[in-house]
């Protein structure tokens, strides 16, 4: 638990800075509830600003979550974008869901 503690410090005096991993990687704790109740809010809010420095991990998260509607109202054209992003940034995963999910015209 301490370990946790001093981990999620270093991720946020990071992520304050601005660094896309520590952005990254904070929302992925917040996300998964790691040593702390599940905050899938909070996560998008790092995932966003990891996004905004084009990291395509962060972009496929916010894609999953906006198309399942986890933690957020289900925003199906969001979740596209997002994925699209994901794809456009080198993320083979990103570029395979896009074919494979459903989305609404």
């Amino acid at each position: 638990q301490r370990q946790m503690c001093i981990r999620d410090r270093w991720y946020r005096e990071a992520a304050q800075r601005g660094e896309a991993d520590a952005l990254y990687n904070l929302g992925a704790m917040l996300e998964r509830g790691a040593g702390r109740p599940r905050d899938v809010r909070d996560a998008v809010a790092w995932f966003r600003r990891a996004s905004d420095q084009r990291d395509a991990q962060a972009q496929l998260n916010l894609g999953l979550i906006y198309y399942r509607g986890e933690g957020v109202e289900r925003d199906l054209p969001q979740a596209r974008a997002f994925l699209q992003l994901a794809a456009l940034n080198g993320n083979a995963r990103a570029k395979e869901l896009l074919e494979r999910l459903k989305f609404a015209e």
